[in-house]
């Protein structure tokens, strides 16, 4: 009776420098997307101005916009404030100090980045919206790249969220965030620079309503989850 025979070892070797190639693609697409983010946020906070223009030239796509910023962009915080929850935790009135399980706590970071993902596409839509009542033109695509960069120091110095204590840190980026949205509407929606203030408070009121809406979301599920334990 013939013995079966083992396949050969060059199918072995193709198979692992097959896996190899995409391990390093894989790297180098991560590596250059993480430097495209890093070096969109540092312009935003130099040079807002210069880069608003050179956003508003962009050729992009809503899909490419959010998969490849806003979702990266929008994991910083909420994963930090998952890490947070695991590593420091929570202290209780009582004294003690609650530490969310794991799948609860990834649950959380998950439903909460997907949350501030929507929210970002609905302020695009409100923006979009409401340009006329402010002498603005309506252009779905800017409207939606206003909203896109403008939440990005917030959600950037969100990674203080991994220590509750330094939740402060977050005020400065959310300062920023509004001279920012005050300095993208008069150039990517065409909006006259005396009817910017108003038009960026009138987002920004919306916008920290339904971030509100969704923090207290969020905290009613990490209460529930402390009753539960």
């Amino acid at each position: 009776m013939s013995q079966p025979q083992d396949p050969p070892n060059g199918s072995n070797a193709e198979a692992q420098a097959a896996g190899q190639r995409l391990r390093a693609m894989a790297t180098r697409i991560a590596k250059e997307k993480s430097e495209i983010i890093w070096s969109r946020a540092w312009g935003l906070f130099r040079e807002p101005g210069k880069e608003w223009e050179q956003i508003r030239k962009e050729d992009t796509t809503v899909a490419s916009l959010f998969a490849g910023y806003v979702l990266p962009v929008a994991a910083v915080p909420t994963f930090a404030g998952m890490l947070g929850q695991l590593v420091f935790g929570e202290r209780l009135p009582s004294g003690e100090v609650y530490r969310e399980p794991f799948l609860s706590a990834l649950l959380g970071a998950i439903l909460t980045c997907l949350s501030v993902v929507a929210l970002v596409y609905l302020m695009g839509l409100l923006i979009n919206l409401i340009a006329e009542q402010f002498d603005g033109d309506r252009h779905e695509l800017n409207a939606l790249k206003v909203a896109a960069y403008t939440p990005t120091p917030v959600l950037a110095t969100g990674l203080a969220a991994i220590y509750p204590g330094l939740w402060w840190v977050s005020l400065f980026g959310l300062g920023w965030s509004a001279y920012l949205l005050y300095r993208g509407l008069p150039i990517l929606m065409r909006s006259p620079q005396d009817r910017a203030a108003a038009y960026a408070t009138t987002v920004a009121i919306v916008a920290m309503i339904a971030l509100l809406l969704i923090m207290m979301m969020s905290g009613c599920l990490s209460l529930a989850d402390q009753v539960g334990a």
